[in-house]
């Protein structure tokens, strides 16, 4: 059995779509093949296992610091790949979407979960569902409100009014950190145009309060065989839209001590062990890899106070591949950065990297990353996306 890895970024937006036949914006298709490589460094290291690739990379790509790595993964251009019976495919995300161009590429023999239970838990409103399981459990704190999930302009406007004026109204399924409207004065005309296509597209909008956020960070769990399991945390940031900008990579130890400024960590603990009794019982039966939980750090009145479940993310994350990194590949003791660079070119690729290289140049010992800069992913000539870490 091989196991056949693509990093499919799209995902999500393909899930909003909800058809076969999607068309995935540019940039969106441009971080697809820039970042194709982003498996080599979370896949699983089976034997004979590879990484498709949209277009050819040349096979002694990283030569020398992949061996030094131990980093056994091959890669293959989708042109050149031949489906093998026994291939798993293990992408990013699934969505209808990318069911079409397996099945093109394996002439129909592809084994792919439910895709409807997929797009249902994948929804925003799973999200809401997850919070009520935790106020009924005595799990959530009292600052937290429960979401909306309305179906109708009046309803929406009602929710809007009894937040208040500050209200963040979102899709029910959108990329990372899109299909949100942040609402500062109240419900507008603005609003409402805003809102009515979305209940036309996709059936209901969820409205939730804006809190006054500290940090962003995430829990990270896997099932396999319908067993859920705690993977590790993600501690990362954000722009002002909510757009992803990098993770901190650090110990799972490290992260509870930085978020204990705010919180206890036998408050971070207990959450954990509440949303795996939860998700062991309503989506585990259902669902198979990694998932993350979008958490925040918030503050109110001088007091700060943990929103457990902002979003869920059902596939491989951001979060998911710094743990690994972190774990496999950087020393114990260091710590470091992980971010995705989206600069104008290649030539500002590779000119970024040739200043991060000299500024922090690279030393393994013992297979690990001690310090220095580490590029992740291939730049090619149409290169604008760029993953890469540092460690300090």
């Amino acid at each position: 059995m091989r196991n056949i890895y693509l990093f499919n970024p799209e995902n999500d937006l393909a899930i909003a779509h909800g058809k076969k036949r999607y068309d995935a914006p540019k940039a969106a298709r441009r971080l697809a093949a820039d970042m194709s490589l982003l498996p080599l460094w979370y896949a699983r290291e089976d034997s004979g296992s590879l990484v498709l690739t949209p277009a050819e990379i040349p096979i002694d790509y990283h030569k020398a610091v992949l061996d030094a790595l131990s980093v056994k993964m091959k890669w293959l251009s989708q042109d050149s790949y031949r489906f093998q019976l026994g291939d798993v495919f293990r992408p990013w995300g699934w969505s209808p979407a990318l069911l079409e161009r397996l099945e093109h590429l394996s002439g129909g023999n592809v084994t792919s979960p439910d895709l409807s239970v997929y797009r249902r838990l994948s929804g925003r409103q799973f999200a809401v569902f997850v919070l009520e399981q935790l106020r009924e459990r005595g799990a959530l704190d009292a600052s937290v409100k429960i979401p909306v999930v309305a179906e109708s302009l009046q309803e929406l406007s009602s929710a809007v009014a009894s937040f208040g004026s500050a209200c963040l109204l979102k899709s029910p399924w959108s990329g990372s950190g899109k299909g949100l409207l942040w609402l500062r004065d109240g419900w507008t005309e603005k609003s409402a145009l805003w809102s009515n296509h979305v209940l036309k597209r996709q059936g209901s909008v969820v409205c939730e309060p804006q809190y006054a956020k500290v940090q962003d960070f995430a829990m990270e769990f896997c099932v396999e065989r319908s067993q859920l399991s705690f993977v590790g945390y993600s501690y990362f940031q954000t722009d002002e839209s909510g757009t992803y900008r990098g993770n901190l990579l650090a110990s799972d130890e490290r992260i509870e001590q930085k978020l204990s400024a705010w919180l206890p960590i036998s408050l971070l603990r207990s959450a954990c062990a509440s949303l795996l009794a939860i998700l062991s019982e309503c989506l585990a039966p259902s669902y198979e890899g990694y998932l993350g939980i979008d958490m925040m750090v918030c503050e109110s009145d001088g007091r700060y106070f943990l929103h457990p479940c902002v979003e869920l993310n059902l596939r491989y994350n951001m979060g998911v591949v710094s743990h690994i990194l972190f774990e496999r590949y950087v020393a114990s003791d260091s710590e470091g950065e992980y971010t995705i660079l989206h600069g104008r070119n290649s030539d500002e690729l590779r000119l970024f990297c040739k200043r991060m290289q000299a500024e922090h140049p690279l030393l393994i010992e013992q297979g690990r990353v001690k310090s220095g800069f580490l590029p992740l992913t291939y730049i090619g000539e149409e290169s604008e996306f760029l993953a890469y870490m540092v460690v300090l």
